[in-house]
């Protein structure tokens, strides 16, 4: 879910949406619907109906669910750039040139624990720090926190498989985390593909910014 934030398109990304007056540019995949106070235009899923949710959100409070999602919302003279309680990129933005983005690198960083907006009228990037607690739980012994970790893997694997309306395509690299993910969908009883051949067919985001992707992938 790429996107970038800035005063004018940029021409690397396939789709383009009119926020106030800055221009959102996405690859495909990118949803928009009006909310309560504004524009929204939003890429992901959630573990509700991430459409309600964010149609009745009010951005200002910096309220997340979980799933994986992006949500760029309007509320007044400010736009908002919203993510899922558990963001696992960082967002780049630029406060002279007025720009966000997730895509390339820029002169500063917002990471998972940093919620960005912009200010349309004063031109100006502001930031919200919202503190990650993490309370000491009980003390459990091995056998238990095995069952508790599969439990919350199966409870996220049954949800998405709930919310996903495309087809479901597994890479085996030969790695843990592939085999587990594909015992995971079978013990939910997903109905999913493994990928054993190579095929490319680059969409047009792609193409464009493959290298970017790449080199982003490496930090």
């Amino acid at each position: 879910m790429y996107f970038e934030l800035a005063q004018q398109s940029n021409i690397d990304f396939p789709k383009h949406f009119e926020i106030s007056n800055f221009v959102l540019s996405t690859d495909l995949g990118w949803k928009q619907i009006k909310g309560k106070h504004g524009n929204i235009v939003y890429k992901g899923y959630a573990y509700q109906d991430l459409s309600k949710f964010l149609s009745t959100l009010d951005p200002e409070n910096f309220e997340t669910v979980h799933g994986s999602y992006t949500a760029i919302v309007q509320k007044g003279n400010k736009v908002y750039i919203l993510t899922d309680d558990t963001r696992e990129f960082p967002i780049y933005f630029d406060r002279k040139k007025l720009l966000v983005t997730n895509l390339t690198k820029q002169l500063e960083t917002a990471w998972p624990d940093t919620s960005l907006h912009i200010d349309c009228d004063r031109k100006e990037i502001g930031s919200h720090y919202k503190a990650i607690d993490f309370v000491p739980g009980e003390q459990l012994d091995m056998h238990s926190v095995t069952d508790k970790t599969l439990d919350i893997l199966n409870n996220s694997v049954s949800n998405y498989i709930s919310k996903c309306k495309e087809p479901i395509r597994i890479v085996p690299t030969g790695g843990l985390d592939s085999t587990l993910m594909i015992a995971l969908l079978k013990q939910n009883n997903a109905n999913f593909e493994v990928i054993d051949y190579e095929y490319k067919k680059w969409t047009y985001f792609r193409w464009k910014n493959g290298e970017k992707i790449k080199k982003n992938s490496k930090r």
